[in-house]
């Protein structure tokens, strides 16, 4: 059987590979309109335009899990176009590709999300920073200006 996905208008075979089962409220199965194709990039497009609301929700289950503070909104974060600590364009990413990806930071970890605690670098920069000490960036500073 063949069936016309709604999005991309291109006739493929109806199975589970082509389009994707879902569930109704009633608990009928149901397959998808569009094929998997299109609703992986229609996911995508809606994640670039809503980074502020995924930073958000993603800061709020972090804050849960670790049991610090959560008092910002979504109109805390401001995205700049570029990473504060290295200068980079922030852009959107991928799975594959996300180093200049925007990341939520918190200046001082154990504060949690709190106005003024927090700003949005590049994903690496956040990594980086992630682990490491004061002092201990400062140690492999001086490292690398010797090398």
């Amino acid at each position: 059987m063949i069936k016309i996905c709604t999005v991309c208008k291109v006739p493929k075979e109806f199975n589970d590979e082509n389009f994707r089962p879902g569930k109704s409220r009633n608990g009928r199965v149901y397959y998808r309109k569009s094929c998997r194709e299109c609703e992986i990039f229609q996911h995508l497009d809606w994640q670039k335009k809503n980074i502020r609301y995924i930073m958000f929700d993603s800061a709020k289950h972090r804050a849960k899990r670790d049991g610090v503070p959560f008092a910002i909104t979504q109109d805390d974060i401001t995205i700049p176009k570029r990473c504060p600590v290295f200068g980079t364009e922030l852009k959107a990413g991928d799975r594959r590709n996300h180093a200049n990806a925007p990341s939520l930071d918190r200046f001082k970890p154990e504060l949690g999300y709190v106005p003024g605690n927090i700003c949005v670098i590049s994903h690496r920069a956040n990594l980086t920073k992630n682990n490491a000490t004061l002092d201990e960036l400062r140690k492999l500073v001086a490292y690398l200006e010797h090398v």
